[in-house]
């Protein structure tokens, strides 16, 4: 009994022989199976009696008996059945490879696939040159100009190659070259205890008390705070020297004190002198206090000068203060010169109490008194000595300092216990705390962020500043320039009218100390060839075909579209010393018509094709009368920021290229994959974009596309359905999907298309392997199952934005390697939040508009290997 038995038509031979098979193909299968047999069923039936069969059989009767059998070794016959089964083996075998190579589904060679989508007239994309902007940097202020086609050579990186741009126009260079900027600073933290001082300050400790007040105060509001230092720190200023961070504890704030005060506007001053108040006036005076609070058993002239905030020490808000100015009075204890009018004094308690917190004065007035400590009367003006007598010793007299002085708040204390702290100085200019970085996952403001949950920040407007004493050059249009940071990266920009420059949003992270360059090169890739002769021009033949020596040749994106959908060659041709013209097609074309078109062939060389003589004009005879000028260089992979700066030929005046801002558009040549994906569905479009598998489709054949993905949603701003379209994988992927859609879709209703958000992911796996296997060789085949580029699971050209990921896919692109017999610890995990999938813990989502992405190093793809036992 088989598992076939049941089947009128056997799909699978499965235990039992079936010769010759039944070719069977359900729809939508990626490979053809096409053959009738292999060796094994072909030698077997060979090996078998054909009914009716005569000379191998003999017929007894009812019986058949055999005459010949085959031998185990050495029998002719049976190696003549061999040689016919590996004959029909090999011819069935191709004959399945030849079906295959038939249909645009199943075709995996390029050739086949070429030759193919030229029934739909669809011209496979070859590849594109990469595009950028550099800057150049001048000896002197004299100016000169550098020369359309001025070359620049990048500075490969280990295995990689160096990749020649050149310049797309004369460009004039000249000062200013370069100007330092900086970024926005930080938002003040100055009124809930953070100060950056400039400069390096070695006047504070921990401990020390401050005082914070504006500038111009006058004692007459609580725009004041008093202080205790926490900790002093110095900190590297990214765009100078270092800076002071001060952390504070508040012990007093005013009421008048914003949460975020601008520094420049305010002064932190330390005081290193006190001074004590007379403690030897008669309490018996009864003169009242100034203010709600009875004096507490102190000399009413002495409360009065004690009028404070009640409050908490160590940061506590303010209870209570006056609504205007309260005038108060001080008898120091001795004479205090050092006091001026006009002069900041803060008053508090010398105690450990702690219910009354210090208050700032500004001092009004200055006097100089005496009292007479052996005085019996002691009158509240300042007396005149005691009378000399024998039971009256001579007067003591004590000189002090009497000070009037505003202040905002209520009295306190005794007078026994309140000090006065004078000679305030200011430690140094309060700035704003400058921006360690700018961009990236972060705010305007600097603070870094991280991960996909703080990219909701990024597109944020980002300006930055000349450094003081610098001014950015006023233009007369917007200009574009170019932002270099601290380590080389950079960012594109504009400066306006106003000398305001904001960067291009999304902002890199940047490091400061930042750079602005003005002299911008715009370059693309390709180094020139110039006068190749291609050949001799012969009027007796139709459709002449040239091949260029060098390849890839390049080809840039291009409005025009000279040779396919959005790029154009670089290739120029000239006829006895006539240029002649590139076009897409003969079609339509004049019998005279000078022009040529170009296509590659399956190795990738560049021919350059002519008439015919009835579309499009034959060659006139000629010896080497053909020649061409073209440039060659393209592909995705471009020189990382900073690398393109090699000048390739000397030039006076100029003293280096910066590059930091990596050049990109590029894009290879079309893989198998993506032509059969995109010819069938590109004959749809018809060259105009109505559904989403049409946006899809032309954004995804733009230069430079590696990815694309189209989805409707709602505009709630214009109320109606919107087109929004991913694609990957960098701003000008972007900005070449929005040419081309730009001109297949309706100017009113115009898509948004959007940078896709690229995942990292990070891959663990033991494999066990197979002991009589390499394991060298075995784990190399299971990475490149993984991550081979175009066929991999998680290669770079074939993971989708959107594409979801389950586990049994990883295990299964493992398990298909020779040698792997099972996977362990297994991990799937990236930094980003994970997008809900429901119950399904095996399954792992980037989310719309996200892709993931494997690099391919050990931090990020850890197979290990154990040995089954």
């Amino acid at each position: 009994m088989s598992c076939c038995d049941n089947q009128t038509e056997a799909i699978c031979p499965c235990d039992t022989f079936i010769h010759p098979r039944v070719i069977f193909n359900p729809p939508a299968l990626d490979a053809i199976s096409y053959r009738v047999g292999d060796y094994t069923t072909f030698r077997h039936a060979l090996l078998l009696a054909r009914p009716g069969e005569g000379e191998l059989t003999r017929a007894s009767g009812t019986r058949i008996d055999q005459i010949w059998r085959p031998g185990a070794s050495g029998d002719l016959a049976v190696q003549m059945v061999e040689w016919w089964a590996y004959l029909a083996d090999v011819l069935t075998f191709y004959n399945e490879r030849v079906a295959g190579q038939a249909y645009l589904r199943t075709a995996d060679l390029p050739e086949s696939v070429n030759r193919l989508i030229r029934l739909l007239g669809y011209r496979p994309r070859p590849g594109i040159g990469a595009v950028g902007v550099l800057a150049a940097l001048a000896n002197g202020p004299k100016p000169f100009t550098l020369p359309q086609g001025f070359q620049i050579q990048s500075k490969p990186g280990p295995g990689k190659q160096p990749q020649v741009f050149e310049l797309k126009q004369d460009v004039s260079i000249g000062l200013p070259d370069r100007l330092p900027a900086v970024p926005p600073p930080q938002p003040s933290q100055l009124g809930s205890g953070t100060a950056v001082i400039q400069g390096t300050i070695t006047s504070l400790s921990p401990g020390d008390e401050v005082l914070l007040v504006s500038r111009g105060w006058q004692g007459a509001d609580g725009n004041y705070a008093v202080g205790l230092v926490q900790s002093v720190s110095v900190q590297k200023d990214p765009s100078g020297p270092a800076n002071t961070l001060v952390v504070l504890s508040m012990v007093t704030r005013g009421k008048d004190l914003p949460d975020s005060p601008t520094p420049s506007s305010y002064r932190l001053l330390r005081s290193n002198s006190t001074a004590h108040l007379y403690q030897y006036l008669d309490a018996s005076s009864g003169v009242s206090a100034i203010g709600d609070e009875p004096a507490k058993g102190v000399v009413p002239r002495f409360a009065e000068l004690a009028s404070i905030v009640r409050g908490v020490r160590g940061g506590g808000p303010i209870v209570s203060e006056t609504n205007g100015v309260v005038p108060g009075f001080a008898e120091l204890a001795s004479i205090v010169r050092e006091i001026q009018v006009g002069d900041p004094i803060v008053l508090e308690t010398t105690t450990a109490d702690t219910t009354n917190s210090p208050l700032p004065a500004m001092v009004t007035a200055y006097q100089e008194r005496v009292y007479y400590a052996n005085n019996p009367s002691n009158p509240t003006q300042p007396p005149p000595p005691p009378a000399g007598s024998q039971n009256n010793p001579p007067g003591v007299p004590i000189p002090h300092t009497y000070l009037t002085f505003d202040k905002v708040g209520f009295g306190f204390g005794d007078a026994t216990t309140v000090s006065v702290r004078y000679g305030w100085k200011e430690v140094g200019p309060l700035i704003s705390a400058p921006a360690t970085s700018v961009g990236g996952s972060q705010d305007s403001g600097g603070n870094a962020g991280g991960s996909k949950a703080a990219s909701d920040t990024l597109g944020k407007p980002v300006t930055l500043l000349p450094i003081p004493g610098v001014s950015f050059p006023t233009v007369l249009t917007d200009t574009r320039v170019l932002v270099e940071d601290a380590i080389g990266n950079g960012d594109t920009g504009i400066l306006d009218t106003a000398s305001n420059l904001r960067l291009d949003d999304p902002v890199p992270a940047l490091v400061p100390p930042l750079g602005v360059l003005f002299n911008l090169l715009p370059v693309t890739r390709g180094k020139s060839v110039a006068n190749e002769v291609l050949g001799n021009g012969n009027a007796a033949l139709a459709g002449q075909d040239f091949v260029l020596q060098n390849a890839p040749v390049t080809y840039l994106q291009s409005p025009e579209s000279v040779s396919g959908d959005d790029y154009s060659s670089t290739v120029r041709v000239w006829v006895n010393g006539l240029e002649w013209k590139e076009l897409r097609s003969f079609y339509g074309q004049a019998v005279d018509a000078q022009v040529f078109v170009t296509e590659e062939d399956e190795q990738g060389k560049t021919h350059v094709l002519f008439g015919d003589g009835e579309n499009g004009a034959r060659l006139p005879t000629g010896v080497n009368n053909v020649t061409a000028s073209y440039r060659y260089g393209s592909g995705t992979q471009v020189p990382d920021a900073g690398s393109l700066t090699v000048v390739l030929q000397p030039q006076p005046g100029l003293k280096a290229i910066r590059n930091p801002v990596q050049v990109g558009g590029g894009s290879d040549p079309d893989s198998p994959a993506k032509v059969r994906q995109l010819a069938p569905r590109s004959v749809l479009t018809f060259n105009r974009a109505v559904s989403a598998d049409d946006y899809e489709t032309i954004a995804a054949q733009a230069p430079g596309v590696t990815r694309a993905r189209a989805s409707f949603a709602f505009d709630a701003t214009e109320q109606r359905p919107l087109v929004k379209i991913w694609v990957g994988d960098n701003a000008g992927a972007v900005d070449a999907a929005r040419s081309a859609i730009a001109a297949s879709t309706d100017p009113n209703r115009r898509p948004g298309v959007e940078l896709a958000t690229q995942i990292v992911i990070n891959l663990s796996l033991t494999l066990v392997l197979d002991p009589r296997r390499d394991a060298q060789t075995v784990l190399k085949t299971v990475h490149d199952a993984l991550l081979d580029a175009d066929n991999g699971l998680l290669g770079v050209n074939v993971v989708g934005i959107g594409q979801a990921f389950y586990d049994s896919q990883v295990y299964a692109a493992c398990l298909d390697v020779p040698g792997v017999q099972a996977v362990h610890a297994f991990s799937f995990s990236s930094d980003e939040p994970p997008v809900e999938t429901g119950a399904c813990e095996d399954r792992h989502d980037p989310g719309d508009g996200s892709y993931f992405f494997l690099p391919d190093d050990d931090q990020h793809l850890t197979l290990s290997s154990t040995v089954a036992a």
